[in-house]
């Protein structure tokens, strides 16, 4: 069942105490937005809860939506609103090991269905290993973050076309309008590995080929790297939101997606109804160089200087050592 927080805060502390160790990464981080759902004011919380509702009903309107929020509801993922992280630029977000998706308070609720189905994606990536925790080089967690991102893209541009099937006047965004071109483009000529998935598979692409995005997130990447390499020193505010851990919070260890084997990487087309988008696909993506290079001329300086910071670290003390990829979002 999807679970909306409710006033009831000592009944959830009862649940979060009896986890597992395994398990208290999300404790922690829900004891934590706990207090500070708590601290709302009553009228917000239930109108909040009432609009979550709202928008997970219209994504479950759609085919995709419908089967996407039957896997949320059946794994415990909360939706909950977040009137900070507008700051950020995100639609949403989603924390590894928490179970919630939060949703940007300022966006309109017909926006928010595909904002929703992006963050849903992360969730699912997250519930199955996909979300690195775990940082080893540059290289490999550049790859990672776009590949998680274009998968979410994928799902987020699939359910968009069927989104507007129902809503025709709908507004969209450039990015997703431009991938549902693409798609019409492709059905015209589509080869057979295509066939019904033109739309998951134009979104896939289209993180890569239209830039914007691409070079967004490879910029926060980058800007992880550069932590971790003591180029940068984090300043606890690239990205306020409301519901981020007033102190760092430990997260479930996870290497990540596997850019290294293609079966395993593979897995990460999985469709919430079985089917898996990426699987027929007659292209090596681990080897492409749209896929897994071209980035712009700022962005490859910075992956250069990591790169040299890494190569000196590791001729000094061996093999590089995975480190915890630290938490970039703060409370206002």
């Amino acid at each position: 069942m999807l679970i909306f927080i409710t006033d009831n805060k000592e009944k959830y502390r009862d649940i979060f105490n009896t986890m597992s160790d395994a398990q208290s990464p999300l404790n922690a981080w829900k004891e934590n937005a706990l207090d500070i759902h708590q601290a709302q004011p009553k009228i917000r919380r239930d109108f909040d809860a009432k609009r979550a509702a709202g928008i997970a009903d219209k994504l479950a309107s759609t085919e995709t939506g419908a089967q996407i929020m039957q896997w949320a509801r059946a794994n415990d993922i909360d939706i909950w609103m977040d009137y900070q992280c507008e700051e950020a630029g995100a639609g949403g977000y989603y924390i590894p090991g928490s179970k919630t998706v939060c949703l940007n308070a300022h966006i309109e609720d017909d926006q928010l269905v595909m904002a929703l189905a992006h963050e849903l994606r992360h969730a699912w990536q997250g519930e199955n290993g996909f979300c690195a925790t775990l940082y080893e080089d540059i290289d490999k967690y550049i790859k990672q973050f776009r590949f998680i991102e274009a998968d979410a893209a994928a799902i987020e541009v699939q359910v968009c076309k069927e989104w507007k099937e129902l809503n025709p006047d709908l507004r969209i965004s450039p990015f997703r309008q431009q991938c549902l071109d693409l798609a019409e483009q492709q059905k015209a000529s589509a080869p057979d590995f295509l066939k019904g998935k033109e739309y998951l598979w134009s979104g896939f692409c289209g993180f890569f080929v239209y830039d914007n995005r691409k070079n967004f997130y490879d910029g926060g990447s980058l800007y992880t790297g550069e932590i971790l390499a003591e180029i940068q020193e984090f300043d606890g505010t690239r990205a306020p939101t409301e519901y981020a851990e007033k102190s760092a919070h430990k997260l479930p260890e996870h290497d990540g997606l596997n850019v290294q084997d293609k079966d395993e990487f593979l897995l990460l087309g999985q469709m919430f109804n079985g089917d898996n988008y990426l699987k027929d696909i007659p292209v090596d993506l681990l080897q492409e160089e749209q896929f897994v290079g071209s980035l712009s001329k700022s962005n490859q300086k910075r992956f250069d200087a990591i790169q040299t910071v890494e190569a000196q670290r590791q001729n000094q003390s061996g093999p590089s050592q995975k480190r915890v990829i630290p938490c970039l979002m703060s409370p206002k």
